[in-house]
């Protein structure tokens, strides 16, 4: 999305408080073009197109659908439609699984305004947010697996080592491509070579990865 570029946000939730308090909060924000509203995904997927959502603030627990897998199902039709996950729910579980079904980030509801509104902003230059809870909960789990103390940081690449940070940082494949004045296929081919070699099978597990290696820090 373009720095300059206001954007339209839908805010997903069963619960009309919440929407109507996330609306108010949000309208305060000077990038946003359009909030609107809705009780259940179902509501939602017929108006992402007319209503040309950017952004998606998605309750997980909903009576007709749970946020995470209508997370997953958005993304398989609307893979550029950047989703926040935002839910009371510090657990593990939720988190990783939110991230496994691409979610873009996940907020806590009683995170402030101010942090909303980094987010929000995060999604929007193409990031991914991450909590610093979120963080420190992947670094625990690392180090319970324990799934890659076969390799360590030292072992990789000077290229693969910049390519992990930056997707650690939350980096695109195009922003990284971009970044080192490659094309998307080499730096995937890159990103594949690297996973292969860390022992990951998705995204978390580099962030994992990551934080074990000192890229990023679990506090």
């Amino acid at each position: 999305m373009s720095d300059n570029k206001k954007i339209n946000i839908a805010i997903v939730d069963d619960h009309i408080a919440i929407r109507e308090g996330y609306a108010l909060v949000i309208s305060r924000f000077d990038f946003v073009n359009s909030i609107h509203t809705f009780s259940s995904p179902s509501e939602v997927y017929k108006d992402i197109i007319p209503l040309e959502i950017d952004i998606i603030l998605m309750d997980i627990e909903m009576k007709s659908e749970d946020g995470i897998s209508a997370c997953s199902h958005i993304k398989v039709l609307y893979p550029e439609i950047k989703i926040l996950i935002v839910s009371a729910h510090h657990s593990e579980t939720y988190i990783i699984d939110a991230f496994n079904k691409k979610a873009d980030g996940y907020f806590f509801k009683e995170q402030g305004a101010e942090e909303l509104k980094d987010a929000l902003r995060q999604l929007m230059a193409g990031r991914k947010y991450y909590h610093e809870e979120v963080k420190m909960l992947m670094f625990e789990r690392q180090i319970r697996n324990n799934e890659n103390e076969h390799i360590s940081s030292a072992e990789l690449s000077t290229r693969e080592k910049d390519i992990l940070e930056m997707i650690c940082r939350g980096m695109t494949t195009k922003q990284i491509a971009e970044a080192f004045f490659r094309s998307e296929n080499t730096i995937n081919t890159h990103r594949k070579a690297l996973m292969k070699k860390i022992g990951a099978h998705r995204e978390a597990d580099i962030i994992q990865f990551g934080i074990k290696a000192g890229i990023i820090k679990g506090k």
